[in-house]
């Protein structure tokens, strides 16, 4: 009986590595997404970026108005996957 019940154990640690994997993996595509979303947005607005740094702007003001947009988009998309979770 000990066997058995090991037996079950050892499927359910096989699943949970397996699920431990998966995860990992879509966490892993979801950051690609995001850092090519960064890359395509940062080269839309090169020239904002440009025209900005020469009037003076930090580097630390020209950063928070690229991230302001995307946490705007990353709020939105944790409020519509919250409940589906």
């Amino acid at each position: 009986m000990d066997k058995g019940i090991a037996g079950f154990y050892k499927y359910e640690k096989q699943v949970s590595r397996l699920l431990l994997w998966a995860a990992g993996l879509a966490i892993f595509i979801s950051c690609l997404g995001l850092l090519g979303l960064v890359s395509y947005t940062i080269r839309q607005r090169t020239k904002v970026i440009g025209v900005r740094k020469i009037l003076g702007a930090s580097i630390v003001q020209v950063v928070s108005l690229i991230l302001k947009d995307f946490m705007q988009l990353i709020l939105d998309a944790f409020i519509i996957a919250t409940p589906l979770a």
